[in-house]
């Protein structure tokens, strides 16, 4: 009787510590499950956190605060590498628990669903918004660029439309000289127009967001540079007829220095008084026809 009563409460035991095994098991494993719920709407809120921080149009007004805007994004999107990390993480432990908890599957698929729902969307909003500032900084390079050459337009126009006039010779060759020198400045530059052009029309073939604007920046250039080349010409031919000018002044005063020269030599009253003193003025004279004649 006795042995027979040790043995059922050592089979009663057994079965105690085997039906506390499997409830500690049930318990744990619905833990399991219950810390997976957790984590997945604590990550469905970090992923709400993001996306509220994609909500703003700031795109940067100039090229260093689109350069500032871009950084930081860098540093959103090295974020959202450890966020999707973290998501991988969930996916994997969603399908563990799919096998081993059959009769949670449809929960844990669906979580599962909102979670990369989630998930996929911020990763698309995340690069758009980095396409967008791709396009601001773009479009900020541009115009940095175009007023950098509208500013060197202007400045190289002001020498090459000065009024100035040489008043010799001398003078009109040097400003000739000076503004031949503004050519060589002028087709130095042909190089970076024509990369700003490509520039533009290439952003105009991706259908760039701000096309009209930049189409209109290159046709205003494209007229600056006209009318520079214009406003080239035409000191170039006033500074050859200022040349040209000047050199009939010079010749002008030569030959009426020279015929001063020899008006004074006519008009001597010296006949000579000797017979070798008259032939001296004889051979003057003479030499004095040829040289008339010389010119």
């Amino acid at each position: 009787l006795v042995t027979s009563l040790a043995q059922e409460l050592n089979e009663r035991w057994r079965s105690l510590q085997q039906l506390a095994e499997e409830r500690s098991q049930l318990l744990g494993s619905a833990h399991e499950v219950q810390r997976f719920h957790r984590d997945a709407d604590e990550t469905k809120e970090w992923i709400e956190e993001k996306n509220q921080a994609l909500n703003t149009d700031n795109y940067g007004h100039d090229l260093a605060s689109v350069q500032a805007l871009q950084r930081k994004h860098e540093g959103f999107e090295r974020d959202l590498a450890a966020l999707g990390d973290k998501v991988n993480s969930l996916g994997e432990t969603a399908q563990r628990l799919i096998q081993s908890h059959p009769e949670s599957a449809e929960d844990l698929q669906e979580k599962c669903t909102e979670l990369n729902q989630a998930w996929n969307s911020l990763g698309k909003r995340a690069d758009q918004r980095k396409e967008k500032l791709g396009d601001s900084h773009d479009l900020q390079r541009f115009l940095s660029d175009f007023r950098d050459l509208m500013s060197w337009i202007n400045g190289i126009r002001g020498l090459v439309s000065s009024d100035e006039l040489a008043k010799d010779v001398t003078g009109a060759e040097a400003l000739l000289e000076r503004h031949q020198e503004h050519r060589t400045e002028i087709d130095a530059r042909a190089g970076t127009f024509q990369a700003f052009e490509q520039f533009g029309q290439q952003l105009l073939a991706h259908g760039h967001y701000a096309s009209p604007e930049i189409k209109e920046k290159l046709d205003i250039l494209d007229q600056e540079r006209t009318d520079l080349e214009k406003a080239w010409v035409q000191r170039r031919m006033m500074l050859d007829q200022c040349l040209e000018l000047q050199l009939f002044h010079r010749d002008c005063e030569q030959a009426e220095n020279w015929m001063a020269a020899r008006e004074a030599f006519l008009n001597t009253e010296d006949k000579g008084d000797s017979l070798d003193s008259v032939e001296a003025l004889i051979k003057k004279h003479e030499d004095f026809d040829k040289a008339i004649n010389v010119q």
